[in-house]
């Protein structure tokens, strides 16, 4: 008798409440705005961030942050049931890219909404508004890593792999803690330039595993050449209107994996007789 998939461990603390985060992280960011009139909080986000468009995204979000939390636990757990992890990972993968679809429609219905009523600079800083807050929305949700790996997730949604500045800033912090020497390197002196490149050589890749299986599971990623930054779209405005080739992308992934779960059977043998 073949017993179910096992499932990850609840990845969010039972007393977690979305809409009570949503109140305690705008009243957070007042406080900062009062202590640092410095900081970017536009007004018209402070209208507009307890609407309904905006409260289905933050819920469609979290739905897709925990479906992703769940994937990225099962990678990282023993693989004494091979076969079981892989078969709960694929279902989820195929929930998180369905997720995805609804996150992509709630923001694009929520854009449709707002930028009609705003100027470009107040557009602009009114959508960078969100990303951060959502981050801050989720953040007593989940552990550090799993914060780290959404807001580099949320980032790549929002803005694409090519400006994921969130993934970058993470890079840099992580090997600068394992190796303390980079961080009073200059860039500009040739000679720190090559010693910066021999010591990130050195850095373990312990993890490039997990993070090449997670990105496997990511809606709408795709690894970027240099000539594919330039073009490119953010993953949310390919999955609410892909190009003919966000489609064909898309198509060969399913043909693939489709081919890769095909059982070969193996030839008959011939018969002599015949």
């Amino acid at each position: 008798m073949s017993r179910a998939p096992r499932k990850a461990d609840p990845v969010v603390p039972a007393e977690f409440n979305l809409l009570n985060s949503v109140e305690n992280s705008i009243k957070e960011m007042i406080k900062d705005k009062e202590e640092n009139p410095g900081l970017i909080l536009p007004y018209s986000f402070l209208d507009s961030y307890n609407r309904p468009e905006m409260l289905e995204l933050y819920n469609t979000i979290y739905d897709y942050s925990k479906t992703l939390t769940e994937i990225n636990t099962l990678i990282k757990q023993e693989e004494e049931k091979q076969h079981e992890y892989k078969e709960t990972t694929k279902d989820l993968s195929k929930q998180l890219s369905e997720q995805g679809k609804i996150v992509a429609q709630k923001y694009g219905e929520l854009i449709l909404k707002e930028r009609i009523f705003r100027k470009n600079q107040d557009d602009q800083n009114f959508f960078e508004t969100i990303i951060y807050f959502i981050v801050k929305v989720l953040k007593p949700a989940f552990d550090r890593p799993q914060l780290i790996m959404l807001e580099e997730e949320l980032n790549r949604l929002f803005r694409g792999t090519a400006f994921n500045i969130s993934e970058r800033r993470h890079k840099t912090e992580e090997k600068v803690k394992k190796l303390p020497q980079l961080k009073g390197t200059s860039r500009k002196d040739p000679d720190s330039i090559i010693t910066n490149i021999l010591m990130r050589q050195k850095i373990l890749k312990n993890k490039a595993k997990i993070d090449m299986s997670r990105d496997r599971t990511l809606p709408a990623f795709v690894k970027l050449t240099p000539y594919k930054s330039i073009t490119a779209r953010s993953p949310l405005i390919s999955m609410l209107l892909p190009s003919p080739k966000d489609k064909i992308r898309e198509f060969e992934e399913v043909r693939k994996r489709k081919a890769k779960n095909t059982i070969k059977l193996k030839p008959l043998p011939m018969n002599d007789s015949c």
